[in-house]
Order: C-alpha cells, then structure tokens, then sequence
C-alpha cells in the first residue's frame, strides 16, 4: 500500500506513475557490464587530445591552440544540450548547435587586423567540432538505449563503438575521396547547399551582417530559457517527490522552441540558396 491509500498496482495511471517515480529505479546493468570512471576519462582525455592533434595536422597555422581547446569545451557542453533535446523532443538540433558556436566564436575570433584571414576558417572548424560532437552524442545515446531495453551489456556496446568509430572514420575518408575523384564536389550533381549555409553563417557573424539589436535579443532569451528550464527541472524533482508538478508540462521548453524554428526556417534556407544564382 502507498502512503494515499491506494495500492501500487492501481489503474491510475497517474497514481502508478508516482510511484514508479518515487520508487527506487534498479540498477541499469550490472556492476561488471559498465564501464568504469577511469576508462571513461582515460577515454576523454585521448579523444581529445586526438582531436586537437587532428585539427592541426588537418589544418597547420590556421586555427590556435587555444582556440581549438575553446571549441571542444563548448562540444562537451552543447553536447549535453543536444542528449537532452534528443530525449525531449525526438530531434537533434545539432544544426542549431554549430550554429551558436559559430555565433560564440564570432566574439573571440579577430575581424581586423592580419589576424583576420582565417576568421571564416576558424569559424567553420569551430562549428563542424561542436555539431560532430552532439551528433555523435545522440547517436551513442541511442544506441545505448536500445541496448538498455534490450538488455545488451553497456561494456560491450562501449567498445563495439569504438571499433566501429575507428573503422568508420578511415571508410568514411576513403569513400569521400573516392567521389571527389568522380565527381566535382560542389557540383552539378552535389551542390551541398548544406556547405552553403555553413560559409554564409560564418561569413555573416564575422562580418557586419547581422541586424541591430541581435545581442540584446539572444540575451534576453537566453535568461528567459534558463530561467524556465531551471523551473521546469524544480518542478520535474517535485513529481518524483509525489508532489503536484502539472504545470510543469505548461512551461515551454527552450529546446524545444529552438527546434521548431530550425525546422521550419531550415528549409526556406535552403531552398533559397539552391535557388540563387
């Protein structure tokens, strides 16, 4: 029996849902099939050090250290913004995503000046780091996901994606190469407009383009956002505690917001461009 009176395995769905909430969730695999704390930043460490190794062997004196090291913090952090918009509204905005840390890099990356040749450039590396790292994000977790329902063990999904990310990568290179040899990449056949809308956003926020009032703009929603998350995660503790929380489902989400206008301006986007001269 519960504390109301009513017994764990009533038909009210919303009586049974508290109590699942309240209730002690079971461990989600045992102790033997997780990965430990110190394979996992032993893990973090190297990939990142891989990456700004990457980075600039790919791409010799045109993006600094530091601001390499920049751009994967924002990648961890946006990260979990993309995880957490993947379970809420079935969507990675991981365009979204690169676009703000092409809007975040434009305030620490040099317009004037000699310096200023290879602000597009850094641009551009700043934000294929941030979008690949959410994309990737979302993917394991959904994979880690399905693993859970099935009943896979964690530790062994853990190094089937590293196998297949080593695997991926080298393919992933090679086949691209393959049609770059074939085929003129952007073309007739591949116009990419995707590319498109990346060089003309790293353009527009190093450059003079965007309109007034921008910055008063995205900060105010941004307080606004976070404020309601911040109330949004209060009222989500408060259900678990089996307290009254429906209007927490009333309070729009940030996420949630930004994914539907991505979605809808993306496309208008891109058929513009494709269709310009």
């Amino acid at each position: 029996m519960l504390s109301d009176g009513s017994s764990p395995d009533s038909t009210d769905p919303v009586t049974a849902s508290k109590h699942h909430l309240s209730s002690d969730a079971a461990p989600d695999a045992p102790p033997a099939h997780l990965i430990s704390n110190r394979t996992t930043v032993i893990g973090l460490v190297l990939s990142l050090g891989l990456c700004i190794i990457a980075v600039h062997v790919s791409f010799p004196s045109l993006i600094p250290v530091q601001l390499t090291i920049l751009a994967l913090v924002l990648a961890l952090l946006l990260s979990i913004m993309g995880v957490r918009a993947l379970g809420e509204t079935d969507l990675n905005p991981v365009s979204g995503i690169s676009k703000l840390t092409q809007l975040l890099f434009a305030l620490v990356t040099p317009t004037t000046g000699p310096a200023a040749r290879n602000s597009v450039i850094i641009n551009l590396l700043a934000g294929a780091i941030s979008e690949s790292a959410a994309l990737q994000a979302g993917d394991l977790m959904q994979d880690l996901k399905t693993g859970h329902l099935l009943g896979a063990a964690p530790s062994a999904q853990f190094w089937g994606q590293i196998i297949g990310s080593a695997v991926g990568a080298v393919i992933s290179a090679g086949v691209y190469k393959l049609y770059t040899r074939v085929y003129e990449i952007p073309g007739g056949m591949f116009q990419v407009p995707t590319g498109y809308v990346w060089v003309f956003t790293a353009r527009l926020v190093t450059g003079k383009g965007l309109p007034p009032m921008v910055a008063e703009w995205a900060a105010g929603a941004a307080v606004v956002f976070a404020i309601g998350t911040a109330v949004r995660a209060w009222g989500n503790i408060r259900k678990q505690k089996g307290l009254a929380g429906w209007w927490v489902d009333w309070i729009p989400g940030g996420i949630a917001v930004a994914v539907g206008e991505s979605s809808c301006l993306s496309p208008k986007l891109y058929g513009t461009i494709s269709a310009s001269p």
